[in-house]
C-alpha cells in the first residue's frame, strides 16, 4: 500500500475545492433556515466533519493504490448493497439504509464512486488494446460491470440513483466514443427496456412520471410536489422573499424541504437572482473539473475523472430539472446542499478521488 505523506506539497487545484467548499457552506446556511437550532443542521455539520476527514484521508493515497484496489471496491460495494436488501431498514417505502450505531449508512452512495473507480479499469485496458471506440463487445462489457448496481438499487427500490449508474457508465462511453452501428443497436436497446421496463415499474414510480407530464392531473396526491416546489420557485421572483421568510417551506407546502427539495427553498429565499449565483457555482464546478481531466497522465486517471465528474453532473441536473418540474420526481439529492450524511461524505470522498487522479 503507497501512502502518500506529501498532501499538500503536491499541488492540487485550489479553486474546484474553493468552489467545494463554498457551496457547502450554501448548503448548511439553507438548512439552518429551514430549522432553526434543528438537529438535522447540527448532524450536517458532523456529517461535513467526517467528510472533510475522509477528504483528507484519500489525498493521503496515490493514484496507484486505488487502481490496484479498485476490484476489492467493486466487489465490496456489490456486497454493501445486498447487505440492504437482507438486513437495511425500510423507510418511506423503500430499502436503502443500513444502521450503524446512531448512523444510517447509504451505501448506493459509495457504490457510485466504486463503479466509477471500475469503469476506469476497464476503459484502461480497452485503450492499452486498441478497442476504443467501442464496439458491440466492449459495450456489453461496460454494461455487465454497471448492471449489478443497476439492479440491487433498482431492488431497493431507488430506480433514480440506479438510473445515476447507467448514466455514469454512459457518459464514459460517450466520452471515449462508439461505433456508429454500436450506438444504434444501444438506442434501440434503451427504447426496448423503457417500453417493457415501463410494465415492471411500481405503481408510486408510474405516477410520478404522469405527474411529470400534467402535475395538474392529481394535484393534491402525485401532482403535489412539482406543483409546491414550482410555486415556491416562481413566488421567489427576482431577489427572493428574504432569507428564512419563504412562506412555502416555513408553512412546510414544500415536502422533503430540506433533502431533495432543498432547491426551490433557497429559490424562494433568495430568488432568480440566487439560482443564478447557485447555478453559476455550479457550472464552474464542473468545468474545473473538464479541465483537472485535461491534466491526467494516463487512460485510467482520465476515464475514472470523467467518470468521478459525472457523478456530480447528473445529480445536478436531475435535481434541478425534477424540482423545475422539467424531469420526473426521483430520488436524488442536490450535491453539498441537501441534508444526508452518505451523499456528503461521498461528496467529499469523490471530490478527493479527482484530485489524486491527477496529482503528480
Amino acid at each position: 500500500m503507497r501512502v502518500n505523506k506529501g498532501i499538500l506539497s503536491k499541488r492540487l487545484d485550489l479553486g474546484v475545492v474553493f468552489v467545494f467548499f463554498l457551496i457547502s457552506a450554501i448548503g448548511l446556511f439553507t438548512l439552518a433556515g429551514i430549522y432553526e437550532g434543528s438537529i438535522f443542521l447540527k448532524r450536517q455539520i458532523l456529517w461535513h466533519v467526517i467528510g472533510i476527514a475522509a477528504f483528507l484521508g484519500v489525498l493521503s493515497f496515490d493514484r496507484k493504490f486505488f487502481r490496484e484496489w479498485v476490484w476489492f471496491f467493486y466487489i465490496g460495494a456489490i456486497a454493501l448493497l445486498i447487505m440492504v436488501l437482507i438486513v437495511g431498514k425500510v423507510g418511506k417505502g423503500a430499502q436503502r439504509w443500513i444502521i450503524i450505531g446512531p448512523f444510517r449508512l447509504q451505501p448506493s452512495e459509495f457504490a457510485k464512486i466504486a463503479l466509477a473507480l471500475a469503469l476506469g479499469s476497464v476503459f484502461e485496458h480497452f485503450s492499452v488494446k486498441g478497442r476504443i471506440p467501442l464496439g458491440l463487445r466492449e459495450v456489453l462489457i461496460v454494461g455487465a460491470v454497471c448492471l449489478p448496481f443497476f439492479i440491487l438499487t433498482a431492488m431497493q427500490p431507488d430506480l433514480g440513483t440506479a438510473l445515476i449508474f447507467v448514466l455514469v457508465a454512459a457518459t464514459v462511453s460517450f466520452f471515449a466514443g462508439i461505433k456508429r452501428g454500436t450506438l444504434v443497436l444501444c438506442l434501440l436497446f434503451a427504447f426496448v427496456v423503457a417500453f417493457v421496463g415501463w410494465n415492471h415499474l411500481k405503481p408510486y414510480q408510474k405516477n410520478r412520471i404522469i405527474a411529470f407530464l400534467d402535475p395538474k392531473k392529481d394535484p393534491y396526491r402525485t401532482g403535489y410536489h412539482i406543483i409546491q416546489s414550482r410555486i415556491a420557485i416562481g413566488s421567489g421572483r427576482l431577489w427572493g422573499k428574504g432569507y428564512m421568510k419563504g412562506t412555502q417551506s416555513r408553512l412546510n407546502f414544500i415536502p422533503e424541504k430540506h433533502t431533495d427539495f432543498i432547491f426551490p427553498t433557497f429559490a424562494e429565499d433568495w430568488g432568480f437572482i440566487g439560482v443564478c449565483v447557485l447555478l453559476f457555482l455550479y457550472f464552474v464546478f464542473i468545468t474545473r473539473i473538464i479541465e483537472i481531466c485535461k491534466r491526467a497522465k494516463n487512460p485510467y486517471a482520465l476515464y475514472t475523472t470523467v467518470a468521478l465528474g459525472a457523478i456530480f453532473f447528473w445529480h445536478i441536473v436531475i435535481n434541478v430539472g425534477m424540482t423545475m418540474g422539467l424531469l420526473p420526481v426521483v430520488g436524488v439529492p442536490l450535491p453539498l446542499m441537501s441534508y444526508g450524511g452518505s451523499a456528503t461524505v461521498a461528496s467529499y470522498i469523490t471530490l478527493g478521488l479527482i484530485l489524486v487522479m491527477v496529482r503528480e
